[in-house]
């Protein structure tokens, strides 16, 4: 789930948190008493000063030739990670952002920084966060999707009464979300806060997954009195229009906001055929531009040659 603010991603099921998975921030709500390994040797209470000791004795064990891969390390890792969720707890419970990021300071790893740029983000801290995301490491699997749809996030809550997404920004958002991505869940919460709009897919034996993209009311007023076939398309894109519907020019967009096609409509009650021989295979955004200049999604097509 999520949050209202979107600020961390959490499973209701499993509040034992990993903290190896990228936005899972709500360390402070985790049960101590059912996360913890009665085998581990985690202190009740720790403190700073614990977790600057097992930093240095993980920091010791790889100097000295040690392996991330060795049981012994693995065993220092998960009191680190103990240590951590005890000590982020108690620091969130007595609303001590700033102590929190001090000891976090101290931590270089990739899991530390995660957790600061969460916290960043509950207080309000957005140019703080912007440097922390952006220094995030893009050598980790999915870690530049995830920095680029909380990019798009922070923006959105610190110009809260002005922000607009790009369309630009809401075709990568789609893109993501019909993805294999291990931070689709980010970008399908995040599309759906900003536009009331979610994209759900489903594969159809060997043939491009079939793709539905789902409007809010005035669009799908739109897409009503618009008719679009094929899908998917070869050659030639068949855009038919019911009699008085407000129509300027079709829009064909790519993934990446790029706009190959933009054919005006000459006779409203015909419509118009639109040639795909000049763009490539893929996923498109078919939008129309009305008389006032607004641009109105209509539907998702896909180019098959």
């Amino acid at each position: 789930g999520t949050t209202s603010g979107f600020v961390y991603y959490r499973e209701e099921e499993n509040p034992c948190w990993d903290p190896r998975t990228p936005g899972n921030y709500n360390v402070q709500e985790a049960d101590n008493s059912t996360c913890e390994d009665p085998n581990l040797l985690c202190p009740q209470d720790p403190t700073d000063s614990d977790y600057l000791d097992i930093l240095d004795q993980m920091n010791n064990y790889l100097d000295g030739g040690g392996s991330p891969e060795d049981p012994e390390y693995i065993q220092l890792l998960s009191i680190r990670d103990c240590i951590l969720r005890k000590l982020m707890g108690q620091y969130l419970s007595d609303g001590n952002t700033d102590g929190a990021l001090n000891v976090l300071s101290n931590d270089p790893s990739v899991q530390a920084r995660l957790i600061s740029y969460g916290l960043q983000v509950n207080a309000g801290r957005w140019q703080d966060a912007s440097v922390t995301l952006a220094a995030l490491p893009d050598s980790i699997p999915e870690m530049t999707d995830f920095k680029q749809i909380q990019g798009i996030n922070l923006a959105r809550m610190q110009y809260a009464g002005t922000y607009e997404l790009s369309i630009a920004d809401s075709l990568y958002l789609e893109s993501i979300s019909t993805s294999e991505n291990g931070v689709r869940a980010y970008a399908r919460a995040l599309l759906s806060l900003l536009t009331g709009r979610e994209i759900f897919y489903t594969t159809q034996g060997n043939q491009m997954p079939a793709l539905t993209l789902v409007l809010n009311e005035e669009e799908e007023a739109y897409r009503k009195k618009i008719s679009v076939s094929p899908n998917p398309v070869r050659h030639t894109l068949h855009v038919r229009l019911q009699h008085g519907v407000d129509v300027r020019s079709i829009i064909i967009q790519d993934m990446m906001g790029n706009r190959p096609i933009n054919t005006p409509v000459a006779d409203k009650t015909s419509g118009v055929d639109i040639s795909t021989e000049l763009i490539g295979n893929g996923v498109y955004l078919l939008s129309i531009r009305n008389e006032s200049g607004r641009i109105i999604p209509i539907q998702l097509i896909a180019v098959m040659k």
